[in-house]
């Protein structure tokens, strides 16, 4: 359809434009228009590319800003799996007598160590740091675990199952560094020799409770307890 654009100045012109004119208004309508399909297009063609992209490739848009905006860019990243890897840490009479964290690092396939181990526990995690790392303690194990971890060696799970011993660590800074933290806390009023010897040890009962993501009490006794949360 052909447009017949009328040039003669100021015909019927708001006062706002005088001594515009009306020619030259259409023909700037047009031009804002023309910018707009071509902004259009280009955010078509832009988006068009990222969705065909090679899904292992980054690629870097003509207009970051405009992906940026639509958080895109941080779904460029690629999704790599972390590798699962599994530690434990017995209790002081894992090892030597009852060896029911030992027995249990066996059968899930993880790695055990004692209670006091601690150095080594670090450096294992240090050396795991680009994996995804589950970390379980029980009794004394589960005070080296926290401990370790409060130091700045981050976990992506951390698993204390009825923790025991009279200098805690600071149960802020074990929250920090785990990515999610579970605390089993035997409440069994049962008088057995273990349940004893984890009131000896210095119980921390219900201490974690407000730093621990989850903090689950349980009527199982000291070691029991372990059987059923040390996974």
């Amino acid at each position: 359809m052909t447009q017949y654009v009328s040039n003669i100045p100021n015909l019927q012109m708001p006062s706002n434009i005088k001594n515009v004119g009306g020619g030259a208004k259409i023909k700037t309508l047009q031009q804002e228009s023309s910018l707009k399909e071509q902004a259009s297009e280009r955010t078509s063609r832009q988006t068009e590319e990222y969705l065909n992209r090679p899904r292992n490739a980054f690629v870097e848009p003509e207009n970051p800003d405009y992906y940026r905006s639509q958080g895109v860019l941080d779904s460029q990243a690629v999704q790599i799996e972390k590798k699962k890897v599994l530690a434990f840490v017995g209790g002081a009479g894992d090892s030597s007598m009852h060896g029911t964290v030992k027995n249990i690092a066996a059968e899930q396939g993880g790695i055990y160590f004692t209670w006091d181990q601690g150095k080594k526990l670090a450096a294992w995690i240090d050396e795991n740091k680009n994996n995804s790392i589950r970390l379980i303690g029980h009794s004394y194990g589960g005070d080296t675990a926290a401990t370790v971890v409060s130091k700045g060696h981050k976990v992506d799970v951390l698993v204390t199952v009825d923790p025991v011993s009279h200098f805690r660590p600071d149960f802020e800074k074990v929250a920090a560094n785990s990515g999610k933290w579970i605390n089993y806390d035997s409440v069994s009023k049962d008088i057995t020799w273990n349940n004893t010897v984890g009131a000896i040890g210095g119980d921390w009962d219900s201490a974690p409770k407000k730093y621990a993501d989850e903090h689950i009490e349980s009527d199982l006794g000291h070691v029991r307890i372990c059987l059923n949360y040390c996974y």
